[in-house]
């Protein structure tokens, strides 16, 4: 993780209990490091630009980096109070979209 964490574009390398509990990932489902790439850099697996026999048949997951984690959403009523403010606190995840769009505009 360490020397990872040192290479250009990676902006961090974290063991899988640390990273499940930061971005609140199922731990069973993560990889033993996770490598998260800066916004300038993408971390991508094809055979013919990486040597991929070191996995030993295993597939190498890959994901947007914690720049591409804010991902907007725009609902066609306004928020209702209580969702308006969490809205403000800006800790928004994808999934949440479909909390708001049920519960949290106006009628």
């Amino acid at each position: 993780m360490r020397l990872a964490g040192k290479l250009p574009g990676i902006e961090a390398a974290y063991g899988k209990r640390t990273a499940a509990r930061m971005f609140d990932l199922p731990i069973d489902r993560e990889g033993d490091v996770v490598v998260i790439s800066d916004a300038e850099t993408c971390i991508g697996t094809t055979p013919c630009a990486h040597d991929l026999s070191a996995l030993g048949g295993h597939a190498l997951r890959t994901h947007g980096g914690i720049a591409e984690s804010r991902v907007p959403f725009i609902l066609n009523y306004p928020l209702n109070e209580a969702y308006a403010q969490r809205a403000a606190r800006g800790d928004l995840r994808n999934f949440h979209i479909f909390d708001f769009a049920i519960n949290g505009v106006q009628s």
